[in-house]
């Protein structure tokens, strides 16, 4: 994947502050599948063509698809602000008319996961799972889907080793998804496995290094070092006082 998203937060642990995302803090499940649908119809423009298109679709003269791919565009346009409700509304009626792909499951998952977090509603927890799972049915390539399930289920659902699982698995099939190795070390850290989380960070950081530079990339490697520095920093005091 050649997109990689820069959202920098700082995690704070017992003993060390590792730096970068892989949670709902950073609002990090929107990126990068939905950083570019804020653009193009406003949400007013969207919900005129939805009504000119559902008065065509009753006498005839126009296709459901258009319809279906109207509400998409609107459940993209209120995800990106933050709008579950709405995006959740628009996604399902997108399904109802026909629109069953692979973006409108992942963002129904996306909506319900942040569901789940706000309200902590086990049900808004079961639909993020199956719609991300439905992604991934449609599409086993759609990698955000993947790393979104995964932070769900070790963030909302507190199933933390299937959430590893899941980035392991993540990491090893594309290697290059920079963000999933970078948050499955993360989760090894507050899962108390610092060295497996040392080697996660050298691993990605020694990728990075043959990667073709960006600012991404560079910013990427930056955090790498910065927690490598700080795990073993703090693994050496560990031994110090033992």
């Amino acid at each position: 994947m050649n997109y990689i998203p820069v959202i920098l937060c700082t995690v704070l642990c017992s003993t060390l502050c590792l730096q970068g995302c892989g949670d709902f803090s950073c609002g990090d499940i929107l990126k990068p599948r939905f950083s570019k649908m804020g653009k193009g119809a406003d949400i007013l423009t969207l919900k005129e063509k939805i009504r000119t298109y559902e008065e065509g679709v009753k006498s005839g003269s126009e296709s459901p698809r258009k319809l279906a791919i109207a509400y998409q565009q609107l459940g993209e346009r209120y995800l990106t602000k933050k709008m579950w409700d709405s995006a959740i509304d628009a996604m399902k009626k997108a399904i109802g008319h026909g629109r069953s792909n692979v973006i409108v499951h992942h963002a129904l998952g996306t909506a319900y996961a942040y569901k789940a977090r706000e309200t902590e509603d086990a049900a808004f927890s079961e639909q993020a799972e199956y719609h991300y799972k439905k992604a991934l049915a449609v599409s086993p390539s759609f990698v955000d889907s993947a790393y979104g399930l995964a932070l769900l289920q070790f963030y909302v659902q507190q199933k933390r080793e299937e959430g590893i699982r899941t980035l392991e698995e993540l990491s090893a099939q594309r290697p290059a998804y920079y963000r999933g190795r970078f948050a499955l070390a993360r989760f090894y850290y507050e899962t108390g496995n610092p060295r497996r989380s040392l080697a996660v960070y050298e691993s990605l950081y020694a990728s990075l290094e043959e990667a073709h530079s960006s600012p991404d990339v560079r910013e990427y490697k930056r955090l790498c070092k910065e927690n490598i520095d700080r795990l073993m920093e703090e693994m050496s005091a560990g031994r110090t006082q033992q």
